[in-house]
């Protein structure tokens, strides 16, 4: 575990936590590394050398905060050696992530059931902190860590770029404790003011389609890269890849309607979308935001902003399918507004979440079969 200071609560917390495991005590070694945080690359460098300095079969990174079940290492040694020859190279639980105001949110590994690990792993980090129990040896075939940000994040993509397997155990094993909920900034903006991922960038742009899925002779693959581009913020690259297709595939025509709704060209982006009508995606977007809106009209903080849901709730049952048209109007309306409201904006984003993810999703199913 790195540190920058080892006389903090949490670190205590966690170190306990960590003692007071299921497991033999004798078969458990503890590093805890600290590093300064005022020196560029500090943090990576006390992760590489617990990395290096580490003895046991299994290993485990973890952070300050993060607090463990008793049964945590128990549940996912076992997991791995009952599996045999079989077995993943790791496992992974859920965890509940604790903020400030003491409200939980538990994790899931939903996005990695539904679009695979290889895919999941590039829209975000694939599990939190803590959660991964990874055999050494594969740890040492993928190599140190390398010194950017999101270092943990890249080592995950890493591990998923090679096809290994990893064991997804369905239980809430550990809390996050953090001063505010890392997944709120995973909602993208309306209209991005930059990229997000710089290294994600980097390897998304020597990611080939047939690296993600293999080529079936359609658009579908190359149309995932396209998605990824845009979950990370890059309209122009998403953009090239769209436009590649020209007016023939419906499906790219609705992703080059999402870029130009989000550049914002919101004329342009109707054209796109009106070509996109026949989409059978849409089903699936309009469920995914049907769930959206039900639990926006339950939270009284949203305020007045639950008529402009309900509306959409009602045009969407009437229609009987995602309405593309419909929302870049709600987008143009809120963009056009002297004083933005908050939590319209937080509603305009979340149902624009859950349209890219649904739509990522569809795209990954037409390109695997």
């Amino acid at each position: 575990m790195p540190a920058d200071d080892l006389e903090t609560s949490s670190v205590r917390e966690t170190m306990q936590s960590i003692a007071s495991q299921s497991y033999p005590a004798s078969l458990m070694e503890t590093l805890l590394v600290q590093y300064m945080p005022n020196i560029p690359g500090g943090r990576t460098a006390a992760l590489n050398a617990a990395r290096d300095q580490a003895k046991g079969e299994f290993l485990v990174h973890t952070e300050q905060g993060v607090t463990w079940d008793p049964s945590k290492i128990e549940k996912q040694v076992l997991r791995l050696r009952e599996g045999g020859e079989g077995a993943g190279v790791g496992s992974a639980h859920r965890v509940s992530v604790r903020d400030a105001t003491g409200r939980m949110k538990q994790t899931n590994f939903d996005l990695i059931h539904r679009v695979g690990l290889r895919v999941s792993s590039l829209l975000l980090a694939p599990w939190k902190p803590g959660a991964l129990l990874i055999r050494s040896d594969t740890m040492a075939d993928l190599g140190a860590y390398r010194h950017i940000d999101q270092a943990v994040w890249e080592y995950d993509i890493r591990l998923a770029s090679k096809g290994l397997s990893v064991e997804l155990l369905d239980e809430d094993l550990a809390v996050w404790n953090v001063d505010m909920d890392p997944a709120g900034s995973l909602v993208r903006e309306l209209v991005p003011s930059g990229m997000r991922e710089s290294f994600l960038k980097r390897l998304l742009d020597q990611t080939a389609p047939g690296d993600l899925v293999a080529e079936g002779g359609n658009e579908f693959p190359a149309l995932l890269l396209a998605g990824l581009h845009l979950f990370n913020d890059d309209l122009e690259t998403s953009h090239t890849i769209s436009q590649s297709f020209g007016r023939e595939s419906v499906a790219a025509n609705f992703w080059h309607g999402v870029i130009h709704r989000r550049e914002p060209d919101f004329g342009n982006a109707r054209g796109w979308f009106e070509r996109a009508r026949s989409w059978e995606g849409l089903l699936q977007i309009r469920d995914a935001v049907q769930e959206v809106l039900e639990r926006v009209l339950l939270r009284p903080e949203y305020g007045q902003t639950r008529d402009l849901a309900f509306s959409l709730k009602q045009h969407l049952d009437s229609e009987g399918i995602w309405d593309s048209e419909y929302f870049v109007d709600m987008c143009e309306r809120f963009s056009e507004a002297g004083v933005p409201d908050e939590m319209e904006e937080t509603l305009l984003r979340a149902v624009q979440e859950a349209e890219m993810v649904a739509a990522l999703e569809w795209t990954y199913r037409c390109a695997v079969n």
